[in-house]
């Protein structure tokens, strides 16, 4: 089965990547800003998906094929890149 993870870089998308490849029956994809994988552990073994999220069309395109999709990041405020519980990304 293939799964796709936002936020891969990230603490939880990072282990619960790394959870599922455990198991020897999940292919993993992710999306995250910086293309280098943040856990050396999963370089090699996971496939890096280039994708702006704020952007409908290139989100459904990163999704497509995928049984499983987990996200694992939270709303930023791209000018001070934190947390803001106030304002959620939009699809433009």
């Amino acid at each position: 089965m293939r799964a796709l993870i936002t936020g891969i870089n990230g603490f939880v998308g990072g282990h619960l990547a790394e959870h599922l490849l455990s198991s020897g029956r999940w292919e993993i994809a992710g999306i995250a800003r910086q293309p280098a994988l943040a856990l050396e552990t999963l370089t090699g073994r996971v496939t890096y998906v280039a994708a702006d999220l704020s952007d409908r069309e290139q989100t459904l395109g990163a999704l497509a094929g995928f049984a499983l999709t987990s996200s694992s990041t939270l709303p930023v405020n791209r000018t001070s890149r934190t947390h803001s519980p106030t304002r959620t990304p939009r699809f433009r």
